[in-house]
């Protein structure tokens, strides 16, 4: 799978997708810091990556604003080990492989699967 992981995640989450062998662009890294989220958005459909957030911005962006995606995964989960973060991260991956391409809220209370 192909990811762009946004600002605010921590490095950790990319570095453990990548020794699964996913390809992971970072913003701030890969691409420039501080992009507006619409950015973000475009160059994760240009490039086929799932957004990996923390930005509640970007459901209003995908599903107030109608704009395209290659799939979002948006973490609700405040501050957590990074152990439980890659958990629920493998928990999408393979419960939901067939529909990355769709928006996912994952918190603690369980991930829920978007329409858009």
């Amino acid at each position: 799978m192909r990811f762009l992981l946004d600002e605010g995640l921590p490095f950790r989450l990319a570095a453990h997708l990548r020794s699964e062998g996913h390809d992971v662009a970072i913003c701030g890294r890969d691409h420039p810091l501080s992009l507006d989220d619409r950015e973000i958005l475009a160059i994760a459909v240009a490039e086929q990556r799932i957004v990996l957030t923390n930005d509640k911005d970007f459901g209003d962006l995908v599903f107030r604003d109608g704009l395209p995606h290659a799939g979002v995964i948006l973490f609700r989960l405040g501050y957590v080990p990074i152990e439980v973060r890659i958990g629920l991260m493998q928990q999408v991956l393979t419960e939901h492989a067939e529909a990355l391409d769709r928006f996912f809220v994952v918190s603690l209370q369980g991930i829920r699967v978007g329409s858009a």
